[in-house]
């Protein structure tokens, strides 16, 4: 069974995820409406076209960045470390670029893992943020060729 190491940054969670949490389903929808747009042209939905939410990011050999949109006004950030060279850079970046200070939660943990960041009050952000967060790491991490 797969797992994959899930932070959020602003209130210090950090715990392990499998892929049995993620459906299929779900994954597809990822795939179809994040994952491949994101890929090909650097925008893409988080849930379907109709949705006010939107992503922005890029996807590149280990690693990949997205920024959660609603409205076209970023509310999260979520980086997904897929290789170990990539993760230490991954990571600082992730806290460089936060809005406001984030609480210290020490070193990268080790490849594969994906970490989101609210960039708004957690009040504003969607209540299905998490589940999007986890669906497009592992997205990322079984499937080849991103």
């Amino acid at each position: 069974m797969k797992t994959l190491t899930y932070c959020v940054l602003n209130d210090q969670t950090r715990l392990q995820v499998c892929s049995t949490e993620c459906d299929p389903l779900g994954q597809a929808c990822i795939i179809k409406h994040t994952l491949i747009p994101v890929y090909c042209t650097g925008k893409g939905w988080a849930d379907s076209r109709t949705s006010g939410f939107t992503v922005a990011g890029g996807i590149r050999t280990g690693e990949a960045k997205f920024s959660l949109l609603d409205g076209g006004v970023p509310i999260a950030t979520l980086a997904v470390c897929l290789q170990e060279p990539c993760s230490a850079p991954l990571w600082w970046w992730l806290h460089d670029g936060a809005p406001t200070p984030l609480p210290a939660m020490g070193e990268a943990p080790p490849a594969a893992w994906a970490a989101l960041r609210w960039d708004v009050d957690d009040e504003l952000l969607p209540l299905w943020v998490d589940w999007w967060g986890k669906h497009v790491a592992y997205g990322l991490t079984s499937r080849q060729g991103w």
